[in-house]
């Protein structure tokens, strides 16, 4: 009995051990994670002892179930996607002044359009859009050249990580 009370302690550490995942990574990008049922120490545990006729009964909420196997971020589901890159570059001058310019005068226009400017070492980019499909991301990069013609040039699809509300 010491010993699958010694194996349940084991299990309940390597739950808290999966709360240290980035907010990016789930469980199930590591490993596959059985029922409980089907653990053979656990079976043990579900099953009488027999010197003493003890035995344990686990209940296990649904939605414990759930929040191990379910990503986590604090901005909504991220999935494979597409975004329209509007601006690109290295000028360490001017490029940082230059894509929040960019960002302001799309915001100017759409201000409920989801507008991303990162930094990539070396490039500042301005990324537009959380486009599910390529052919929503094509109408999306096609509205944008009529939008803004002077930036037709640098205006693009890109796969990247989109956020899903």
């Amino acid at each position: 009995m010491r010993k699958n009370i010694f194996r349940l302690f084991l299990f309940c550490s390597f739950l808290v051990g999966i709360d240290s995942l980035s907010a990016t990574e789930t469980v199930s990008d590591y490993i596959e994670i059985p029922r409980l049922e089907d653990i053979s120490f656990m079976k043990d545990l579900l099953t009488k002892d027999s010197l003493t006729g003890a035995f344990v009964i686990m209940h296990q909420d649904s939605l414990l179930e759930m929040l191990i196997n379910t990503p986590r971020t604090s901005k909504g589901n991220v999935h494979k996607g597409f975004r329209v890159q509007i601006f690109s570059s290295n000028t360490a001058k001017t490029a940082k002044e230059r894509a929040f310019a960019i960002e302001k005068r799309i915001l100017q226009k759409h201000p409920d359009w989801a507008i991303y400017v990162s930094y990539i070492a070396p490039f500042w980019k301005v990324r537009v859009g959380d486009c599910i499909t390529k052919p929503a991301a094509e109408k999306l990069r096609q509205f944008l050249v009529k939008e803004f013609p002077d930036l037709q040039a640098e205006i693009y699809i890109v796969p990247d990580q989109i956020n899903i509300k």
